[in-house]
């Protein structure tokens, strides 16, 4: 940076003639931030995680228009006592079925339940005289009364003969312990054929009304539980919201803590904390600003971590070197402020450029969630710069006026830590042994890295990346243990909707060779091991016929002639429109193909993906037929697991070129730039390394602890560069000047990453994916401090990088330094 320090020192003096007006303008800003941060919503929408180009999203959202299957919510009714055929029960599922139909945003024809026009009953009857008639109602067209038996054995016996209830998907378990009502909601506009907008809603607003509804028919005699994408994300966004709070109360008060005892002062474990807060308001009222008043992801709660991580670190430099050099030598708390301002402005905006270039790139990855993060924490860390001016400067301006005596020394336990860091510099510098044996465990650790690395598998399974991986929080949480009810009686609650489209004149429900493929292709899926059941237009024909040939369950079959077709789709119907509606276009030229499967896991959806685009190259490429692959959740999982390993490499690589080319232009040496970005390539793999030894899955939450890598990685190393240059002009021995160099920068380096450090590792215990992050945002910064203690004075020490004293201009040494030489 060409910026004298005459131009800082003056800029430093405007600071603190107009304190008091910057600390009103910085108030004023922080207050307008805190507002527009109040009027945000939350819109998480699964749809939007993937990148949108990619095929498979496209394809989803075009079958998500008319058939859903991404918002696809479960709720399950299970009776503490017995099975579901009891008055209370059914009247129950009666009742739910209503509400759950009525609810803002369902898609009222994707609503399946033993309490609707889908769960019928059929049987033929005998007239008296000897004519034969079907009876063809819904199920449950009246709950049975209380001792009515007859009637309550209707309803059995209607259940257990018609092949769509007693299922795995539609809609009661086998041994009729439990029954299930599903539903699909809208999370987007979409206008009907008239061009109205239909009602949606968004995960948040499914999951309180769908909790509303379970809690309040859960009671003493039915067990009420629900479950689907909708119920996990509205979980994360609304209750999950606390366990955030208390993680960054958690953080706050530990980082807090530990300032003070490293620096023994309120105001020097305050201000670093309230620079960063600061900052975090700063870049949530940017975004507000810039982008409007919707966060379309939670991973944005993700930010003032980071923000306040980095904020507080540099804040720290500016403490430390205020209190235990500039104070203790200027002749009054202006001078020790201007000195302070001037010496350590430089290497923070470079190494505050760099943090918030990782940042930058993921601004562009095309994951809402890892955008969306990365959009935001970019205005946080330009913010901290804000605060320096706003906030930092002034404010401890007024507290050491008012409240604080200089201090002519550092205090006992500072050189104590300068004493011993001093030790390690020189042992570092200057033994070779020290240095071989150094160098020697980093290149062991970094080619086990290297190793391991190529060997991971990026994906992402819904039902645990919202937990925290370290503690296996999803034991014991409601959330988790409904979704693994619901999959040990049905199979799972994740869709794949498959929708196949005739050509020409020719339509689904009139066709035996088209339904006769569609039929071959749900059979093949069926024996995919995660599949739990799959439903298509076949199998309402299917129940017909098995009806018209005595009820036989060898007759579930399609029938022998297209004339047949025609007579069970009508008397299917039974002048019930809409019964075909969730499965079948209203012109009968398109359908949907519903597959459940178990579960969210990459080694899942690449067998079930897998098997559905072979079956359907098999069954439903024809003259007559073609298949869209891509709907509903499996299919957007896919589609996220295709692109994250991708992204989290190219994202990595772009965020280490940004922080190179920044570098480049700010320090003007290419040299100096790839030298200061050995720790962090390190750093990244090592960090990628040992998460995955310790468990953690290697999903978007893995980008976090990344970005952190990116920018971090090069931060101790900017400040050491400056002040060994600051130390070489002094005394013009590289040797001593890089002993002394690293003395004085690693105690605020110590203080401000021991605490960084303790406050992300107080997070591993809150039972969310923040207690990951954490454990991964500590991790980066223990790695990355580490490498800066030990590795980078001995790298230094060894190739003696001439750039590292290039145009060092050569000054007196002050009175204090030659007493210290003497």
């Amino acid at each position: 940076m060409g910026i004298s320090e005459k131009t800082l020192e003056a800029a430093a003096r405007f600071i603190l003639r107009r304190s008091v007006l910057l600390l009103l303008l910085g108030a004023a800003w922080a207050a307008v931030g805190l507002w527009l941060g109040s009027t945000f919503k939350l819109y998480d929408e699964p749809g939007a995680w993937a990148p949108q180009s990619h095929p498979l999203v496209q394809r989803t959202h075009e079958i998500e228009a008319r058939f859903g299957g991404s918002n696809h919510v479960v709720i399950m009714v299970t009776p503490r006592d017995g099975d579901i055929f009891n008055p209370t029960t059914l009247q129950k599922v009666k009742g739910l079925t209503f509400e759950l139909t009525n609810l803002k945003g369902v898609i009222t024809y994707t609503v399946h339940s033993i309490g609707n026009e889908n769960a019928r009953y059929m049987r033929f009857q005998l007239l008296e005289d000897g004519e034969e008639f079907i009876e063809n109602k819904p199920l449950l067209e009246t709950v049975p009364e209380p001792g009515d038996e007859a009637a309550m054995g209707r309803v059995k016996w209607g259940a257990h003969h018609n092949p769509l209830i007693l299922g795995p998907l539609v809609s009661t378990s086998p041994d009729g312990k439990s029954t299930v009502i599903t539903a699909d909601f809208r999370t987007s506009p979409f206008k009907d054929t008239l061009g109205n907008v239909l009602p949606y809603t968004d995960p948040v607003a499914i999951y309180k009304q769908v909790q509303a509804l379970t809690a309040k028919y859960n009671d003493a005699h039915d067990h009420v539980e629900a479950s689907g994408t909708p119920i996990i994300i509205g979980w994360v966004n609304s209750d999950g919201l606390y366990y955030v709070a208390i993680a960054f109360a958690a953080f706050l008060v530990a980082m807090g803590v530990m300032l003070f005892l490293f620096i023994r002062r309120l105001s020097g474990a305050l201000l670093p904390v309230l620079v960063g807060l600061y900052a975090s308001v700063s870049g949530f009222g940017i975004y507000h600003l810039a982008f409007g008043d919707v966060l379309e992801s939670a991973a944005v709660l993700i930010a003032p971590f980071i923000i306040v991580a980095a904020g507080s670190c540099h804040a720290v430099q500016f403490v430390r070197r205020l209190f235990d050099e500039s104070l203790p030598k200027a002749e009054s708390i202006e001078d020790a402020l201007i000195d302070t301002f001037a010496l350590r402005f430089k290497p923070m905006v470079v190494s505050l450029l760099t943090d918030a270039m990782s940042f930058v790139v993921l601004s562009f990855v095309p994951f809402s969630n890892v955008s969306l993060l990365g959009q935001v924490t970019t205005f946080g860390l330009v913010s901290v710069t804000l605060a320096e001016f706003l906030l930092l400067m002034p404010a401890m301006y007024w507290v050491l006026r008012l409240f604080h005596a200089k201090r002519a020394a550092a205090e006992p336990e500072g050189r104590q830590v300068d004493a011993f860091t001093e030790k390690i510099a020189r042992l570092m510098v200057e033994n070779g042994t020290a240095q071989a044996v150094v160098l020697g465990v980093v290149a062991a650790a970094f080619a086990w890295s290297i190793y391991v690395v190529p060997k991971l598998t990026f994906s992402q399974d819904n039902t645990y990346a919202i937990h925290n991986s370290l503690t296996r929080s999803w034991e014991g949480n409601p959330i988790y243990e409904m979704e693994m009810n619901i999959r040990k009686y049905f199979g799972g609650v994740y869709p794949l909707v498959v929708m196949v489209k005739t050509k020409g004149d020719v339509t689904l429900s009139s066709d035996l060779d088209v339904l006769r493929s569609i039929d071959a292709f749900e059979t093949e899926m069926k024996s995919v091991d995660g599949v739990g059941a799959t439903l298509g237009l076949p199998d309402y024909l299917k129940v017909m016929n098995r009806l018209f040939y005595g009820d036989k369950p060898e007759a579930f079959t399609l029938p022998p002639s297209e004339q047949g077709l025609a007579e069970y789709v009508f008397m299917y119907e039974d002048g019930e429109p809409g019964v075909f509606d969730a499965i079948v276009s209203p012109g009968h030229k398109a359908g949907a193909i519903v597959i459940m499967v178990r579960d969210t896991s990459e080694a899942t959806v690449e067998r079930v993906m897998a098997a559905a685009q072979e079956a359907a190259k098999k069954h439903l490429e024809s003259d007559k037929l073609e298949a869209v692959i891509g709907g509903g959740t499996i299919a957007i999982s896919q589609a996220f697991n295709e692109s994250i390993a991708k992204w989290l490499l190219l994202g990595t690589i772009l965020s280490a070129v940004g922080t190179f080319v920044l570098a480049v232009v700010m320090l003007g040496s290419v040299t100096i730039s790839l030298f200061l970005l050995a720790p962090l390539v390190v750093g990244i793999f090592l960090t990628i390394a040992i998460m995955w030894a310790c468990g953690v899955p290697m999903d978007s939450n893995m980008t976090t602890a990344l970005a952190i890598a990116s920018g971090v990685g090069i931060d101790s190393e900017v400040y050491l560069l400056y002040r060994f240059r600051e130390e070489y002009a002094l005394y013009a021995d590289f040797n001593e000047a890089l002993v002394q160099a690293f003395t004085k920068i690693r105690r605020a380096l110590l203080t401000s990453n021991l605490a960084l450090i303790i406050g992300c590792w107080a997070l591993i215990p809150i039972p969310l994916y923040v207690g990951t992050i954490g454990f991964g945002m500590g991790l980066i910064l223990l790695i990355c401090f580490l490498m800066s203690y030990f590795v980078t004075p001995a790298l230094w020490a060894i190739l003696r990088p001439g750039y590292l004293t290039a145009n060092v201009e050569r000054r007196e040494l002050v009175p204090e330094a030659r007493r210290a030489e003497a």
